[in-house]
C-alpha cells in the first residue's frame, strides 16, 4: 500500500460549530439568508451609571451607606389575595390564649405558589352557594321525543316493577 492511499478512505471529522448553532431557516429568528452570530448588542440609549457617584475613585473608596442602597431598592408589588382562596395550615405554635398549643390548632398563613392542598381546602369555610342548573330545554330531536313520550305512558309500569324488586 502507497503512503498516500491509507488517507484517502479516513472520514472527515464532522463540523461541530454548524452541528450546534442553528441555521435561521431552522430556528425561524430572523431573515432566512442572516447569521445569528452576526447579530450584535445594542446597548441602551443612556448610560444608567454615570451620574452615580460609586464610578468615580472617591466613591470606590467611600462606598455607598446602606441608606443609599436601600434608597435604590424598589419594593416588591404585593401580590393580590383572593379572600375566598384557601391557604397554607401550619402548627400554632401558641394558642391566642398564650396557652401552649396542641396538635389541632392551625394557623392559615396565606397561598403558596399555587392552589391549595386537597387537604387543607376541605377544612376551610367556603361561601360558595352551588345551585344545581336544571336544562329543560326541548331536545329538538322528534325520536327522543317520540321515545320519551312513550316512556312517559308506561311510567306506571315502570314503578310497580322498581317496587317489586325492592321487596324481593
Amino acid at each position: 500500500m502507497a503512503a498516500g492511499e491509507e488517507n484517502e478512505f479516513q472520514p472527515e471529522a464532522p463540523d461541530m460549530a454548524s452541528a450546534l448553532q442553528l441555521d435561521t431557516d431552522e430556528a425561524l429568528t430572523g431573515p432566512s439568508d442572516s447569521d445569528p452570530l452576526d447579530s450584535g448588542y445594542v446597548p441602551p440609549d443612556r448610560p444608567y451609571g454615570v451620574e452615580d457617584n460609586a464610578v468615580t475613585p472617591a466613591g470606590e473608596r467611600e462606598g455607598e451607606s446602606l441608606d443609599e442602597r436601600l434608597a435604590k431598592e424598589l419594593p416588591d408589588e404585593p401580590l393580590a389575595t383572593d379572600p375566598g382562596r384557601s391557604g397554607r395550615l401550619v402548627s400554632a405554635t401558641d394558642s391566642p390564649a398564650g396557652d401552649p398549643a396542641t396538635d389541632v390548632e392551625a394557623v392559615e398563613v396565606g397561598i403558596d405558589g399555587g392552589a391549595a392542598s386537597a387537604e387543607e381546602a376541605a377544612v376551610h369555610d367556603a361561601d360558595v352557594a352551588v345551585e344545581p342548573v336544571l336544562d329543560e330545554t326541548p331536545t329538538g330531536d322528534p325520536e327522543v321525543s317520540a321515545q320519551l313520550a312513550e316512556d312517559a305512558d308506561h311510567a306506571d309500569e315502570a314503578a310497580a316493577d322498581a317496587e317489586r324488586d325492592a321487596r324481593s
